[in-house]
Order: structure tokens, then C-alpha cells, then sequence
């Protein structure tokens, strides 16, 4: 895999990740919308961390996944 995929989308994460605080500060008016949003960022986040792992593991290592 060619790393420069990575580093666009380093580049694209901090654009992103600005918008996504934007949105919601716009939307996210209560403890418990906030609290909502908090739980599916950190899940999101672990997925993403999977994912990512597991692509290395598979290309970087030779590990054989399903």
C-alpha cells in the first residue's frame, strides 16, 4: 500500500474532524445528546482503530485474515 494514502488523509481527518466539532456544538444542546454523541465518537473510533490495524497486520505482517 502507498503511503501517501495516509497522508492525504491525515490532511482530510483534521479538516474533517473540524466540521464534526462544529456540527456539534451546533446540534448537540443537551447533557444527553452530547453524552450520545461522545459514546458513537469513541465506538467510531475503535472501529476505525480496527480497521487500520488490521490492515497492517495483513499487509505490513503477512498475517492471513478472513
Amino acid at each position: 500500500m502507498d503511503e501517501r494514502h495516509f497522508w492525504l488523509h491525515v490532511d482530510a481527518d483534521t479538516t474533517h474532524g473540524g466540521r464534526a466539532f462544529d456540527l456539534l456544538e451546533r446540534h448537540c444542546k443537551t447533557p444527553e445528546l452530547r453524552e450520545m454523541a461522545i459514546h458513537y465518537a469513541r465506538e467510531s473510533a475503535k472501529l476505525r482503530w480496527f480497521y487500520f490495524d488490521g490492515i497492517y497486520l495483513h499487509y505490513e505482517m503477512g498475517y492471513k485474515l478472513r
